[in-house]
């Protein structure tokens, strides 16, 4: 974060451990008012407004399985249409893992770059790029994959598909009318659903 603020980008960031964002402002007292106590899935709105970019390094692979869709759908409240997301996961990694969990009891969950990808393009994004690396901390047998997403799609699944489907005509006396008012094709106003 403190990169990217020399670099002339307004960033802001959320951390759960008290311990990491207080360390986090000790070394950068620029952070000041930037960190929020938030973790996914729950991170609702932690700076009141949505951001053009979002960056989840090291961040997906602690989420588990039951909740990955639900910390999806929180990342993308937080884009503004045509909003990026990059976020990297380990590729391949060189410790010994203990039902997903390294020494310290902290969960590594495996999610491969297609698994991530599908999910959130089901949700309206579409991959922009990927790029598999070495361990930025030489650690031995891992490596890393990232991905640039972005945002083509707004709109929640259910309203998309509500816009396509005209509602009943109240004021139709007959329901027989109403109905076939209903099944009408609506060309006046298309909806295109996708990328």
């Amino acid at each position: 974060m403190a990169h990217l603020l020399k670099s002339g980008y307004e960033a802001y960031g959320v951390e759960p451990t008290d311990g990491l964002r207080a360390a986090a402002k000790v070394a950068h007292p620029e952070l000041e008012n930037r960190l929020a106590s938030a973790a996914l899935p729950e991170l609702g709105m932690p700076f009141d407004g949505k951001f053009d970019g979002i960056l989840c390094s090291a961040v997906l692979m602690h989420v588990p399985d039951h909740q990955l869709f639900d910390a999806a759908l929180a990342i993308r409240a937080l884009l503004n249409p045509h909003g990026r997301l990059l976020l990297s996961l380990p590729l391949t990694r060189g410790d010994n893992l203990v039902e997903q969990r390294d020494t310290s009891g902290r969960l590594f969950q495996g999610y491969t770059a297609e698994e991530i990808q599908l999910l959130f393009e089901r949700l309206g994004f579409q991959c922009i790029g990927r790029w598999d690396s070495d361990d930025a901390l030489a650690r031995a047998g891992t490596s890393w994959y990232t991905l640039l997403l972005e945002l083509r799609t707004t709109g929640s699944m259910l309203e998309r598909f509500s816009a396509t489907v005209p509602s009943p005509d109240a004021s139709a006396k007959d329901p027989v009318e109403g109905a076939e008012k209903m099944t009408q094709r609506n060309d006046k106003n298309p909806t295109v659903t996708g990328t």
